[in-house]
């Protein structure tokens, strides 16, 4: 069983059985956003509803430095070093022209380390990563529009690794979650399928 963990805005957590489950905007609209911990990781998702909380990124980063469009939170944590390609596809043929990339050391615009915004709407951006070390990552999905179609949509997730380990979803109550309203029965049964 692949162990996922989505949240709402940092406030609670809900333990899913397995990768592959659509992503609501309004639940990773802010980091932490969706957990995953176990490669190869395959997700869908939108931007459509969500907010813009980063606005722009290091010059050198991605193809551009502006990225006014909503965004989508993704966590990882790297317990052993290694790359990830990562693929970020547009589906619906709408026009949307996401961008991606990944924060580390916090999660404003300016801990953006590598990123991807180089093709037009309905194109994929691919990426793969220099070696990532241990620590606690956030993949963002964004966009340069702010508005129109070509500033939110749907899209599909792709991430794949080479000598890289994740670390499993941590408890509630530690810092990467930041679930502390979230107590440890309701994680038990949560941990059981209990509702």
């Amino acid at each position: 069983m692949t162990t996922t963990v989505r949240t709402t805005l940092g406030l609670t957590a809900t333990l899913l059985g397995a990768a592959s489950q659509s992503v609501s905007a309004a639940s990773v609209d802010a980091a932490p956003g969706f957990f995953f911990s176990t490669l190869p990781f395959t997700d869908t998702g939108t931007t459509i509803g969500a907010v813009n909380n980063i606005n722009s990124i290091p010059s050198g980063v991605s193809n551009y430095t502006t990225v006014a469009g909503p965004d989508v939170f993704y966590t990882f944590i790297v317990s052993s070093p290694g790359t990830l390609s990562i693929t970020l596809t547009p589906t619906g043929q709408t026009g949307y022209d996401p961008a991606f990339y990944l924060l580390t050391g916090g999660t404003l615009g300016t801990n953006a380390f590598t990123g991807r915004d180089a093709f037009t709407g309905n194109l994929p951006e691919t990426l793969t990563t220099a070696v990532l070390n241990p620590g606690t990552y956030y993949l963002v999905v964004d966009s340069f529009y702010s508005a129109g179609v070509r500033a939110s949509g749907a899209y599909s997730l792709n991430i794949t690794g080479s000598d890289i380990r994740l670390a499993d979803v941590p408890e509630p109550g530690t810092a990467v979650l930041g679930v502390a309203a979230l107590g440890a029965a309701a994680w038990s049964r949560r941990r059981r399928g209990a509702r």
